[in-house]
């Protein structure tokens, strides 16, 4: 089995002046570590600019997703112990698989609680042929075949739930106008 650790690790890169106003939570790619965003200068940018932003790093592996428990436990582990300290905004950073786990958290947390998401090329799963049709045609009555009855299935519970349909589903919601959630 993948390992995920708990409680999940994180290396905080304080801002060191006065009470930050913003909290910055990176999460690396798959394969990736926490320690990867100040190796490639992801801290050193970020207080380079001379912004109010403390910074933490967590190491969401693969495991957390395979598991199942990637929200629950960045809340738990990272975002929740921090919240004390009474930040305006919090950021999700993170890059492929973990850009993905910034939309996942953001969609299953309470509205609010993430003020913004920076996914930086993130992995949103295998495409569906029929979500990608949709997205391209303008001809969104195809009863039959018609991606969103996927979606709905899914949303009742009729069909297994897997994370990139959900993120496909709520593409089509908002290309489609519904605004649903999945």
């Amino acid at each position: 089995m993948l390992p995920a650790s708990v409680p999940m690790k994180a290396i905080d890169y304080p801002n060191g002046a006065a009470p930050a106003r913003c909290l910055m939570v990176f999460l690396p790619g798959q394969g990736d570590t926490a320690e990867r965003f100040e190796q490639r200068g992801f801290v050193s940018e970020v207080r380079a600019q001379d912004l109010s932003i403390d910074m933490v790093a967590a190491d969401a592996s693969l495991g957390y997703y395979a598991k199942g428990i990637l929200s629950e436990r960045l809340f738990a582990d990272v975002v929740q112990p921090r919240s004390t300290r009474g930040y305006e905004q919090v950021w999700l950073v993170g890059i492929s698989m973990d850009g993905l786990g910034t939309v996942l958290y953001s969609r299953q947390r309470p509205a609010g609680e993430i003020y913004g998401v920076l996914a930086l090329s993130p992995y949103l799963g295998e495409t569906d042929r029929r979500a990608r049709r949709l997205l391209v045609s303008s001809d969104r009555k195809s009863a039959g075949r018609h991606p969103r009855v996927g979606c709905a299935m899914r949303r009742r519970k009729l069909v297994p739930r897997d994370h990139s349909h959900g993120v496909w589903c709520s593409v089509l919601d908002t290309v489609s106008g519904d605004g649903g959630v999945t």
